[in-house]
This record gives structure tokens, sequence and C-alpha cells, in this order.
């Protein structure tokens, strides 16, 4: 319910700033959705970890982890939604 506010939140931040077409601005957007991308594909394998541990590598969705590594998975996919928020205002931006 949280997540489509925030969403319009920080591209109605982000946009402007990307919209004033300062290189610099752009560029820093574009690192922190690689950041944030990269923080999450962490995230994702950390939370993973005791799936991969069990032999299970091809189940869907975080049903067979423990609260703790829901929360870590939750996280992960929350940064990687936030890296792609931030790479389309970049690409809006550039266009």
């Amino acid at each position: 319910m949280w997540v489509l506010p925030a969403v319009c939140v920080t591209a109605g931040i982000l946009l402007p700033t990307a919209g004033r077409r300062r290189p610099g601005a752009v560029i820093a957007l574009y690192g922190a959705g690689a950041a944030a991308g990269l923080l999450g594909i962490g995230l994702l394998f950390l939370a993973r970890l005791p799936l991969c541990r069990q032999r299970r590598f091809w189940t869907v969705g975080p049903g067979l982890l423990d609260a703790r590594h829901r929360r870590l998975y939750h996280w992960a996919y929350g940064c990687v939604g936030f890296g792609i928020l931030l790479f389309v205002v970049v690409w809006m931006a550039a266009r």
C-alpha cells in the first residue's frame, strides 16, 4: 500500500533534478541506480543462501524462507525496483 506513494514522491523529486540536464545530476542518478541495483542483487544472494544450501535452486518467491531471510528478500527487491526507477528517470532525462 505504501509502494505507489513512495514511487510517486521519489519520481517527483528526481524528475526535476534530471530535467535540468546537468551532466553531473544525470550521472549521479545513474550511479545511484547502479548502486541500488547492486545492493539489491547482494541482498537477494544473502536472502536465498539458505535455499541454495538446501539445494533448492529453482524455487520462486520467499515462501520457503524464514522471517529474517524473507525480510532480506523484500528489501532486495525494493532496492532493485528503486534502481530500475532511477534508470527510467535517467532514460527519460536523456530523451
